[in-house]
């Protein structure tokens, strides 16, 4: 059968063969986690550009839909 799949090899250790995709899920985890921070990064940025607030301006570019 495994040569049918096109393994390599057949795994001797059940275990270890289903832990080899761990490193999928941490690599997921950390995008998630980087993903949020640069979302609370924005919405800072938009935030402090509002005009309570008035630190600095955001040009029709970057603020609007239009390209």
């Amino acid at each position: 059968m495994a040569r049918e799949l096109d393994f390599a090899s057949v795994a001797r250790n059940s275990l270890d063969a289903v832990s080899d995709r761990d490193f999928c899920a941490e690599f997921t985890a950390a995008c998630s986690l980087v993903m949020v921070h640069l979302s609370r990064l924005a919405e800072d940025i938009i935030v402090y550009a509002t005009t309570e607030f008035g630190f600095f301006e955001l040009s029709d570019a970057v603020a609007t839909a239009q390209a």
